[in-house]
């Protein structure tokens, strides 16, 4: 990917040096520069850097999905004490099934435990439906 797409880009910034110069990205990275990165989340005490990421298909795969529950376990954001694991809710897309997730979060060293929808049917588990329509849902 292009830094610009993974920094992000500030048009109105001063840019400094030339853009032939190696180090041009590495100076012009940061808060009021030209790539500005991105957004940090500010999670149980800790600083979570945005992660940006792309496939040639423009579309989520097994392998992405594996690097951002990396990024978070590396961060360690989830305590895994007394038995604790991370929760993640999944639609029931392809890339969900696909070997190298199914492995990942099944490694004792990360485990995860993983909820996996009925493909196409992710609408009814929107956080943003009625707690109505979640019950109605649950009781049928």
């Amino acid at each position: 990917m292009y830094p610009e797409v993974i920094t992000g880009l500030d048009g109105f910034a001063t840019k400094e040096g030339d853009e032939n110069d190696p180090y041009f990205v590495a100076n012009n990275i940061g808060r009021g520069k030209i790539y500005p990165c991105g957004q940090v989340c500010h999670f149980k005490g800790k600083q979570v850097p945005c992660m940006v990421s792309s496939t040639n298909s423009g579309s989520i795969t097994s392998e992405l999905l594996v690097s951002f529950l990396e990024h978070m376990d590396k961060l360690e954001l989830f305590p895994r004490i007394d038995g604790l694991k991370p929760f993640l809710l999944l639609d029931g897309h392809g890339s969900c099934l696909e070997l190298p997730f199914l492995q990942y979060v099944n490694n004792p060293n990360h485990q995860w435990i993983v909820c996996i929808s009925v493909p196409y049917r992710m609408l009814y588990w929107q956080v943003s439906d009625s707690l109505k329509k979640m019950v109605c849902i649950k009781w049928h």
